[in-house]
């Protein structure tokens, strides 16, 4: 493999701690390039900077991140660090909401309100997540909604980039918790649903039949991408709103997820405008964690084949593929990366800003055995490089993909 990051594969355990600090360190060195207007311009707060470091220090090898909005402030660690409840503590941020607004306090939205848009010395706070219940084919899914610091800034909100995060099968939303907080300190709107069967999503609306994911058959397997695009929908009702722009849409998956988000993603850039109303091709960067060659039905080395993924149409989905070095589906994770390379080879630029703007296809391999939603619970480096791939692969062509909305206009 030719990657920039395939060089970690070819040094031993003490080295490879030191290149993960120097290319870290090395592309915050470009971020700290970009203007603070830019940055606002693209509906970021902050970009995924790293703090100053040294290689001596084994404990700063993965640096804490620093807050959204926040000037000249020490850096904090990642809001969660262990295991989290997240369907507990977004339903019990909503419920005070909630009572809130009936109490004739503060609702979400109001300028005016206290406690709402800046902190204390200016520094601008982040919202607590939401609990939302979204209908799919009857059954209701249980979403939590993590809404951009910029929300309410109507001319930061349309450059705001959306992500969806889809858990592993057999996972829940606990499992992307601390990656959606610290995705929303850096300026996205992040939502995080229970797949239909998992965690809390079990539920139908005439059913007292409680789902199960590990009952389900290949039909019903594939169902769950239905439930993706339930979180779109609601994305696209932020989006009408003029709270963040849904043609700049990440997705991330992890796992067996993986080929289901795939396919649901070259859907999604199937779609042809109905008259002046765009829908579809949506997703401007698509991150897999662990990636397998085939889940049931869905075949990812089929899926890569696509010009979408493999190369040689016009566009090309920006695409992360991010995987244990040991992990126990690195082979698999290896060879999908392998099919996409071939057409879509990393940029021999020496300039790093350029390298960023010319590939479209990047890996990122974790030291280490972790597999699957492993990398993600916490890891503050791998967390600024997913951070980092999106800034400048879909926040820095903010100027070509403008904010429209999807609402058909009125006669």
């Amino acid at each position: 493999m030719k990657g920039f990051l395939k060089l970690i594969l070819e040094v031993n355990m003490s080295q490879k701690l030191l290149f993960l600090v120097t290319a870290i360190v090395s592309f915050s060195v470009l971020v700290s390039q970009t203007s603070d207007a830019q940055r606002k311009k693209r509906g970021l707060l902050s970009s995924p900077d790293v703090a100053e470091e040294t290689t001596d220090t084994p404990a700063k090898t993965t640096p804490p991140v620093t807050p959204a909005g926040a000037t000249g402030e020490a850096a904090a660690t990642p809001a969660q660090t262990g295991p989290m409840d997240l369907f507990k503590m977004a339903s019990e941020n909503t419920a005070k909401k909630n009572a809130a607004a009936e109490a004739g306090e503060v609702a979400a939205g109001n300028s005016k309100g206290k406690g709402k848009g800046k902190g204390k010395e200016g520094e601008i706070e982040v919202p607590p997540p939401e609990m939302l219940t979204l209908q799919s084919d009857g059954i209701n899914i249980m979403a939590a909604l993590f809404k951009s610091p910029n929300a309410e800034d109507p001319e930061m909100a349309k450059v705001i980039v959306p992500m969806i995060l889809l858990h592993d099968w057999g996972g829940s939303m606990n499992d992307l918790g601390p990656l959606a907080q610290y995705l929303q300190s850096v300026g996205h709107t992040v939502i995080v649903p229970d797949l239909r069967g998992h965690g809390r999503s079990v539920t139908m609306v005439n059913s007292p039949q409680p789902l199960d994911y590990s009952k389900f058959n290949r039909a019903q397997i594939a169902t769950v991408k239905r439930d993706i695009e339930e979180c779109k929908k609601k994305l696209i009702d932020f989006n009408n709103d003029g709270k963040l722009n849904i043609s700049m849409l990440s997705v991330l998956a992890v796992g067996d997820l993986c080929p289901l988000a795939t396919e649901w993603t070259l859907t999604d850039w199937s779609f042809q405008n109905a008259g002046a109303i765009k829908q579809g091709k949506d997703v401007q960067s698509l991150i897999l964690v662990s990636p397998p060659r085939k889940f049931q039905q869905s075949s990812m080395s089929q899926l890569v084949r696509h010009p979408l993924l493999a190369g040689g149409a016009n566009f090309e989905i920006p695409t992360l593929v991010i995987y244990g070095q040991n992990g126990r589906s690195t082979k698999d994770t290896i060879s999908i990366y392998n099919l996409m390379e071939k057409k879509r080879p990393p940029s021999d630029a020496s300039d790093t800003e350029v390298r960023w703007a010319q590939q479209s296809l990047y890996e990122l391999a974790v030291p280490g055995s972790a597999d699957g939603a492993q990398l993600l619970t916490p890891n503050p480096a791998v967390y600024r490089f997913i951070g980092m791939f999106n800034f400048y692969k879909v926040s820095k062509n903010a100027d070509n993909i403008p904010w429209a909305s999807r609402e058909a206009k009125k006669n």
